[in-house]
């Protein structure tokens, strides 16, 4: 009798989850299983020199993955870094310079090295070009950041060999499918469905940036981005403040430069040489206010430590460096950010344009 209790219990909790994950992975509420058509439908537009309309969040890293596989013309300049290096584009280059920009949000030295790694299988040349955005939080080793594990652990663990480095643990496309079965993105999904929004698509060619509805967000043809307008025009004082009022994102716990991640990004410096790169560290600044509470704040001293860490490091190795975390030192000002963390499009590019040769 118990024993048929017991069985009978595990298959209603196995079924249970069965359909949790199946409703989960038909829904697909942030794009985490979005197949290959959906992925083509970006590389199509990017080859044709359009603007790809973003209407759902997605897997950065798949998409990069599939875009580096799938476009394997040599560039001139790419870039790799985190959501707050996206808006570096082509038009900061001379004429005739060819860019593309694979950052990913939250990119820590594990997804460059994955990139840049997938990058040199990929295509026949090496850039003329790195530019690498250098968050603070790469030296951070309790950055907290673990989405390249379920997306490009295997091109990190192929990266780190190449660098002649071990890889530390990996991770594996089982905590992808984990998020079928949480919460959180069973949650995710009834909203959508309540919305009307299952399976809509997430890429569409954009006809022009002005046509399309207000909370779109933007790809270019070089992989640079822009936010929605709705996010243009919001408060950024508003959202600098909201930014500050809970925990920084991948700061906290940042109690020393990591010795680890140096040498890797040592190795990772030195691979790019070798291949005849020049390589360009680019600090992308902090809206003024979040700098002031950055610096005033004994927690995350080591963001401004990294700084000086990096500037020395520039000077050894060669290494070019743009920007700086304190806004005040590239004559920035509150007009410049589009909240606690991102510089607006049109200011990169100014910033940027003429350094380049």
């Amino acid at each position: 009798m118990y024993r048929r209790f017991v069985v009978a219990v595990g298959l209603f909790a196995t079924l249970q989850l069965l359909l949790v994950g199946s409703f989960n992975y038909f829904v697909d509420p942030v794009g985490l299983f979005a197949n290959a058509s959906q992925f083509a439908t970006v590389v199509q537009a990017m080859r044709a020199g359009d603007i790809v309309a973003v209407h759902e969040n997605y897997n950065e890293r798949v998409l990069q993955k599939y875009i580096l596989e799938n476009m394997t013309s040599d560039y001139d300049v790419v870039v790799f870094g985190s959501s707050r290096s996206m808006m570096i584009n082509a038009n900061v280059m001379p004429v005739g310079k060819q860019l593309h920009n694979f950052s990913v949000s939250g990119a820590i030295l594990e997804d460059d090295i994955a990139l840049w790694n997938l990058y040199m299988d990929t295509h026949s040349h090496a850039p003329q070009y790195v530019i690498i955005g250098m968050d603070a939080w790469l030296l951070n080793k309790n950055n907290g950041e673990v989405r390249w594990r379920s997306s490009l652990a295997k091109e990190y663990e192929r990266g780190m060999q190449r660098l002649g480095l071990i890889p530390k643990m990996g991770g594996s496309s089982v905590l992808l499918y984990r998020e079928l079965l949480s919460m959180n993105y069973t949650m995710t999904s009834l909203k959508k469905l309540c919305r009307g929004e299952v399976r809509k698509s997430i890429f569409t060619r954009s006809e022009g940036m002005a046509d399309e509805e207000p909370n779109v967000a933007f790809v270019f043809a070089d992989g640079s981005h822009e936010y929605s307008r709705e996010y243009r025009l919001g408060d950024t004082e508003k959202l600098a403040q909201e930014y500050i009022a809970g925990k920084i994102y991948h700061l906290e716990g940042f109690e020393a430069i990591d010795d680890d991640l140096g040498t890797a990004l040592t190795a990772l410096i030195a691979d790019m040489e070798r291949q005849g790169c020049q390589v360009i560290f680019y600090l992308p600044p902090y809206h003024p206010t979040v700098y002031d509470f950055l610096a005033s704040t004994p927690r995350f001293a080591n963001v401004i430590q990294s700084e000086i860490w990096l500037q020395k490091f520039a000077k050894q190795h060669n290494v070019m460096l743009l920007g700086s975390y304190n806004p005040s030192n590239m004559s920035l000002n509150e007009e410049d950010f589009l909240d606690g963390m991102h510089m607006k499009r049109t200011s990169v590019e100014r910033y940027l344009k003429g350094r380049f040769k």
